[in-house]
């Protein structure tokens, strides 16, 4: 997940001495534009050559329906409000990475399925409404921290998405243009989802309609309020202003605090974290990212994940909540309702030496659907014991 547009003002602020107070109190004294962010210091920005074609593509989009509502964007705060309060539950999952590519009904529906079946394993199995959010619709973009990469001893622009540059290594000049194709990818995406759901797709009562016929083997997140993604290297106290600048109210569902730690450190620094949010008297909704942490290399420099990492790393993360008497709202997920061959164990036992078997991703591995629906029953029968001890 892209780190948040004002932490990174926060973090250089700091970087450039001038202070973390001085920037966003000036920032809270303009009045908000949808260009007022280009006054703040941003990192990981494409460099474009054609800035007029940059601005011309920018304008044309401006003047195009936005792809989601604002009623929409209301019913997901209050549902996030109810999440805070513990009595909610978020599932969250989709690609790290979409492709143009995959804009087709057969690859929209397998990604809204695969949440389906998993949200239906933890309603019946945890007995807890669930909040479900894909990743999907827009993740055509990915911050990179280098801006080149060398590719067969190549300089080359580091692929920062298909609505920035190809992973064609002939096209990896970030393209203007590509920012309008990513809008109208989205929009489109957006569009089948909004059929399918009104069609009944999602209805629970009906799950024969999205069984596991559709696996085969190949391959938002559209609506948030402020995310905050909270790891190894974060500061608590910066972190606590940065909520209270955004927030300065206190609204229920307007913060969300993913956490993403790893296996091996989530024990040692989630408790502190929870304990000064607490103190603080912040209201937030918790929910947990055990995917970033726990991405290594295997032989060959492919990148994977350890599916008992990603287990650990929740498991965890649901105790450490609930030794701090805190409610743990949510599990965020890069996964595909795809036979891919990219994050290792699970029931099917995936090894490294497995993973060129079927590896699609340009960007973060997931898991497939087999690792999926079984996360979801673990997932289920631990949310359930948590439900329990709380009552």
């Amino acid at each position: 997940m892209a780190e948040p547009a004002a932490k990174r003002a926060l973090t250089e602020a700091n970087d450039q001495g001038n202070g973390v107070e001085k920037s966003l109190d000036a920032a809270a004294a303009t009045t908000w534009s949808p260009t007022s962010w280009r006054s703040f210091p941003i990192q990981q920005q494409p460099e474009y050559e054609d800035m007029p074609q940059l601005k011309q593509v920018c304008d044309d989009i401006s003047r195009l329906p936005p792809i989601v509502q604002p009623a929409e964007i209301d019913r997901l705060k209050a549902q996030l409000g109810e999440v805070a309060a513990g009595r909610r539950f978020i599932l969250q999952g989709g690609d790290c990475a979409e492709r143009f590519m995959d804009c087709t009904p057969d690859r929209i529906e397998a990604k809204l399925k695969i949440l389906l079946q998993m949200s239906l394993v933890m309603v019946w199995g945890a007995r807890v409404p669930l909040v479900r959010i894909g990743r999907i619709a827009g993740q055509y973009m990915k911050p990179r921290s280098q801006a080149l990469e060398k590719v067969d001893g190549q300089d080359v622009y580091t692929y920062k998405g298909d609505s920035i540059n190809s992973f064609d290594l002939s096209a990896r000049q970030p393209d203007p243009n590509r920012l309008r194709e990513a809008f109208f990818y989205s929009t489109s995406t957006m569009n089948y989802v909004r059929s399918l759901l009104s069609s009944g797709f999602a209805d629970l009562h009906h799950p024969d309609t999205w069984d596991l016929s559709f696996v085969k083997v190949g391959d938002k997140r559209k609506i948030y309020e402020d995310v905050i993604a909270v790891g190894p290297t974060t500061v608590i106290s910066e972190l606590i202003d940065l909520v209270r600048k955004i927030n300065p109210t206190d609204e229920p569902g307007r913060i969300t605090l993913i956490t993403r730690f790893g296996h091996d450190k989530v024990q040692e620094l989630l408790p502190p974290v929870i304990r000064a949010i607490k103190a603080a008297n912040i209201t937030v909704a918790w929910e947990c990212d055990p995917m970033h942490g726990n991405t290594r290399k295997a032989d060959g420099g492919i990148k994977t994940r350890s599916f008992d990492h990603i287990l650990k790393e929740l498991l965890t993360t649901f105790d450490v909540h609930r030794d701090e008497q805190s409610w743990l709202g949510g599990i965020h997920f890069e996964l595909t309702g795809d036979d891919v061959t990219e994050c290792t164990g699970g029931s099917t036992g995936l090894r490294d030496a497995d993973l060129a078997a079927n590896y699609e991703s340009f960007c973060d591995p997931r898991l497939n659907c087999h690792q999926s629906l079984e996360m979801a029953f673990l997932m289920a029968e631990r949310l359930k014991q948590v439900r329990h001890h709380s009552t």
